[in-house]
């Protein structure tokens, strides 16, 4: 026997449960209900982004030269870069390479949520 099926019969692979109309209905309703506050959240973010204008900004006048996060402004690349460092002198190397691959994750995901939606609502 190898190892493989041997594991299989100490540990076996738990059986799914067949979810009940309840309980997709309410699993769909959450997930709407998740759509709705990303949308929500993509819409502050694009008020943000819509109304940026190029700066120059200066130290010590436009932002600290130092402090934590939550003395910068949000949505400025400077909060973003403090964040980032924060995240570093931690160690917290998996918060650091979601801030990287956040903007292409969130374009992919914004991409799947209008593609849900469209479906949804053809079916609804």
């Amino acid at each position: 026997m190898g190892k493989s099926f041997a594991k299989n019969k100490e540990n076996p692979p738990k059986e799914t449960k067949k979810a009940t109309l309840k309980e997709a209905l309410s699993d769909l309703k959450e997930a709407t209900d998740k759509y709705k506050l990303q949308k929500e959240k993509r819409a502050e973010t694009d008020k943000f982004m819509n109304h940026w204008k190029s700066r120059k900004p200066m130290a010590n006048i436009d932002f600290p030269v130092q402090g934590t996060e939550e003395k910068y402004t949000e949505f400025t690349p400077e909060r973003d870069v403090v964040c980032f460092l924060t995240n570093w002198q931690k160690g917290n190397y998996g918060q650091m390479a979601k801030q990287i691959c956040f903007f292409r994750m969130n374009l992919i995901w914004v991409k799947k949520q209008e593609e849900s939606e469209k479906f949804l609502t053809k079916r609804i």
